[in-house]
């Protein structure tokens, strides 16, 4: 068998496996956390993250754990989403948005200015955090003074699991597959090994890109050519509607 095909056969069996993982266990959205924030920061150090973003563990185990919300799901998604804090995409990191999401009234998911510029990482961290809450329909969303500017009531309960955010966060079906994926990997201390999708994007998220959808025109961030990255590469591909 040639190289190419070897690697083509190789990237198809693991993104199978990915799936077959998925469809025999769900990822719960809401919870409390199976490991602590040193772990996670661990994680983001053995994939090559920024120090910002290893720096941002704590925060969100204090912000997600205070809304009933496993934080490593929104960490994960925070590394899925920013390349590791790289903003390899639409986004820099000025904009304090770890999750691409769009203002209120929505734009072009490739125009930094249809999405929300937070005062702090606090504040960004907070959006996600209260928009994931609000996916897996946890007690007491929309909340009520909450930063996320796209706090939708029509979203409550609609993705009580990670792999129901596919074609929800993201209008790629594979979304919450690969989601649940980069969990399992902070909560078994690995590197990520995940094959990009042909089609992926370069972008970081940005929410609803549709106009009766909440969610984010984010796409996979395009894992850095160093030898780290290379094990690295995303398939979560494409524009979000969040």
């Amino acid at each position: 068998m040639g190289t190419r095909a070897w690697g083509t056969a190789a990237a198809a069996a693991l993104l199978l496996a990915h799936g077959a993982a998925a469809g025999a266990a769900r990822t719960p959205i809401l919870g409390t956390p199976d490991v602590a924030p040193q772990k996670a920061a661990a994680w983001a150090q053995l994939n090559g993250a920024t120090a910002r973003f290893v720096s941002l563990a704590p925060l969100y185990w204090e912000v997600a754990e205070a809304r009933g919300v496993r934080p490593e799901v929104a960490y994960a998604q925070a590394a899925k989403e920013t390349n590791f804090g790289r903003f390899t995409g639409v986004l820099d990191a000025s904009f304090h948005n770890p999750c691409g999401l769009k203002r209120t009234r929505g734009g072009s998911n490739r125009a930094p200015a249809a999405h929300m510029r937070f005062r702090s990482w606090r504040d960004g961290v907070t959006a996600q955090v209260d928009h994931l809450a609000l996916y897996a329909g946890a007690p007491g969303y929309p909340r009520a003074g909450s930063p996320d500017p796209r706090a939708f009531a029509r979203l409550d309960g609609t993705a009580p699991t990670v792999e129901r955010l596919g074609g929800k966060w993201a209008p790629s079906r594979g979304y919450g597959t690969s989601l649940a994926y980069f969990v399992r990997t902070l909560l078994e201390l690995r590197p990520i090994h995940e094959p990009r999708s042909p089609g992926s994007l370069t972008l970081t998220s940005s929410a609803e890109s549709s106009p009766t959808t909440a969610a984010s025109s984010s796409a996979t961030a395009s894992r850095s050519r160093s030898s780290r990255a290379a094990s690295r590469r995303s398939s979560s591909g494409s524009a979000r509607r969040r």
